[in-house]
């Protein structure tokens, strides 16, 4: 097991309150549904908004059923790490807003956990097993393995001291 980070801390609470234990389990009906949250369709880029205390997510409705489902969990990133609006925020921390709703997305849709049953991590297998995009699937499988070669590293750095 490698260590956690914050944001892959929060994904794996939200994913044990709603009591996913496989790829299988990890599909739209069952996320929104168990956060309660509405979906809407709209022609403009995904947004999630709070109206009379019920979030509701816009996804765009020309996009895939894949784009969907990941424009999804980054927005559901957004509900539970940020707070309000970003209309008003400068750029850097808009930037920073979506850096970790990305994170966040990257290890909810395939989490670390998942990933170290797997015996073989590639990005076709990732890809296939957990429906998301190839290259979601590479940037994914990068994030795992740079981690995993970090906590290599540190584990002989400390055995030589």
């Amino acid at each position: 097991m490698l260590t956690t980070t914050r944001i892959e801390k929060i994904t794996q609470q939200l994913l044990m309150k709603l009591r996913v234990n496989h790829p299988n389990e990890l599909n739209f009906e069952r996320i929104t549904k168990g956060l309660g949250i509405k979906v809407k369709y709209w022609e403009f880029e995904s947004e999630i908004v709070k109206r009379k205390g019920k979030n509701i997510i816009f996804l765009n409705n020309y996009s895939n059923e894949i784009t969907r489902w990941q424009n999804l969990v980054h927005e559901i990133g957004h509900l539970y790490l940020h707070v309000g609006r970003q209309e008003n925020l400068p750029y850097e921390f808009v930037q920073l807003q979506e850096w970790q709703a990305n994170t966040f997305m990257y290890y909810f849709c395939v989490p670390t956990v998942m990933l170290d049953e797997l015996h073989t991590i590639t990005p076709a297998e990732v890809s296939r097993i957990f429906n998301v995009d190839y290259s979601f699937s590479v940037r994914r499988v990068e994030m795992y393995e740079s981690r995993k070669n970090a906590v290599m590293q540190k584990r002989r750095t400390l055995a030589y001291v």
